[in-house]
């Protein structure tokens, strides 16, 4: 594990400079990444999410083939095995305005994840944050970490880059896909992107019984649910004295990991928001 020893107030991403390391989904190394968006967002952001997935579903190189599937509303976006859920909510004055968490087995794959949009932040602010913080997430859903910390230097122009300027930088770029195409290989035949609209009256119930059975134990994944939820939740800087380490820090963004048992492991990324935003 990379977990840096606390004594600043700014610690880089382990991640950025350590490309073997970064937490990714198993699909063998080659042939791309086939992503499974489970679509829980009001019809308020359904066009943010769109423009993102035809974002990191088009890219080149082309590293990602998407499915998504369109459920109901949910507030609480609890993770389940083998997609990555989408959410939207007022969840409070948590400091973040996105966060994505990530079930990690073992091996250091994801095999679960769910990205949120705050509201509490996100319903006010300059252009383009929604779908800069949309892309973001997503970006994080899929193993990608920050392209750049540094907020004295130019941007990049891609949304995994930390910014002020959203507007200029909503999008993923080149390096986005490059980076991708690196850790999962470059899909070899395009797939045709998959739309399920049907809603079903319980979509949570089934995709749990089926994913947990080639996934993470039932226990480790309520372990996983219960103590990101207390993680989100937090309203102080006490976070760690729940066994939470504390992976990077910037004054816009905090990783977080924590030990699950069983070699599982719970990762939090949150992007933060600051009042000069607004």
């Amino acid at each position: 594990d990379i977990v840096p020893t606390l004594d600043g107030n700014d610690l880089d991403d382990p991640f950025s400079g350590n490309p073997d390391k970064v937490p990714k989904w198993n699909n063998g190394g080659t042939g791309g990444l086939t992503v499974d968006f489970l679509n829980a967002l009001e019809d308020k952001w359904q066009v943010e999410f769109e423009l993102a997935v035809a974002d990191w579903d088009f890219g080149n190189p082309d590293a990602v083939s998407v499915t998504k599937e369109r459920i109901p509303y949910e507030f609480d976006c609890k993770a389940v095995d083998g997609k990555v859920k989408v959410c939207n909510g007022d969840y409070g004055d948590t400091k973040w305005r996105g966060i994505n968490n990530a079930l990690l087995d073992g091996s250091n794959f994801i095999t679960a994840s769910a990205a949120k949009m705050n509201e509490y932040y996100l319903g006010f602010g300059v252009e383009g944050t929604k779908q800069y913080t949309m892309c973001h997430e997503l970006g994080h859903s899929m193993g990608l970490p920050h392209t750049d910390e540094n907020f004295d230097n130019e941007d990049l122009g891609n949304c995994m880059d930390y910014t002020n300027n959203f507007d200029d930088n909503k999008h993923p770029d080149a390096s986005n896909y490059e980076r991708l195409t690196e850790l999962y290989g470059e899909v070899s035949s395009r797939r045709n992107l998959r739309t399920a609209s049907k809603i079903e009256e319980q979509p949570q119930q089934s995709g749990d019984s089926a994913n947990t059975a080639k996934g993470a134990p039932e226990h480790i994944l309520q372990k996983f649910h219960e103590v990101v939820a207390k993680l989100e939740a937090r309203r102080d800087d006490n976070a760690h004295e729940d066994g939470w380490k504390l992976l990077h820090r910037t004054k816009h963004g905090e990783g977080h990991i924590i030990h699950l048992g069983e070699g599982y492991k719970a990762h939090v990324d949150m992007l933060l928001y600051r009042p000069h935003e607004n």
